[in-house]
């Protein structure tokens, strides 16, 4: 799995990492695989194990960090069951470059052109209600939705960030923001990569 570091006190060897969806993770110096004095820096890229502590509590073990490049490549790799979704509810179709073996690539430039990206995808599907979630490498969303019997007249754009954004703009997870609080019956996920580069998720 993979997350970012939110926080890390290199003298008590305490911190916390932000997985993908939402979710904050505790971690202690002797769970992260560095030699020496252990230091995590804020928004470093990280992967890691799922497990327990003394207390049967949740927190991340086997902790590395891993390079920008690194952290790109297993983005693009990420599946809709890692977000809690099913694959069938999938309203994207990009194709398949031939070259690299990997859908499509979408670059926008600005999130106004991200946005104007994501409404022709939501308009374009035919199914409703319908959204697209955009990750972005800042962990933060940005969705746009449909009507429940009609493509949007006007877009409708979210924008939610991770735990230390306003408690209005948080999500605890981007399989429960879709399902749950839009409550989406299609839907489609796409990923930052790197420099504006976003790939869809067809698997």
């Amino acid at each position: 799995m993979i997350g970012k570091v939110k926080e890390f006190n290199t003298l008590s060897g305490y911190g916390v990492i932000t997985t993908l969806t939402g979710k904050e993770l505790p971690v202690q110096s002797k769970s992260v695989n560095m030699s020496g004095i252990v230091v995590l820096n804020k928004n470093d890229v990280v992967e890691y194990e799922l497990g327990t502590d003394d207390n049967d509590k949740e927190q991340a073990i086997n902790v590395s960090l891993i390079s920008k490049a690194e952290y790109a490549v297993k983005l693009s790799k990420l599946k809709f069951k890692d977000f809690g979704l099913n694959i069938q509810n999938n309203i994207l179709n990009p194709p398949k470059c031939e070259t690299h073996d990997e859908y499509c690539l979408m670059k926008y430039t600005n999130t106004e052109e991200l946005q104007n990206g994501i409404c022709r995808l939501v308009c374009n599907s035919g199914k409703y209600p319908c959204g697209v979630v955009a990750i972005k490498q800042d962990n933060s969303v940005v969705m746009g939705c449909s009507d429940a019997e009609e493509p949007a007249g006007i877009c409708k754009f979210k924008v939610f960030g991770i735990k230390e954004a306003p408690k209005e703009q948080q999500y605890l997870s981007v399989g429960e923001l879709i399902t749950k609080t839009f409550r989406l019956e299609n839907y489609g996920i796409i990923l930052a990569l790197e420099d504006n580069f976003y790939q869809a998720i067809m698997d």
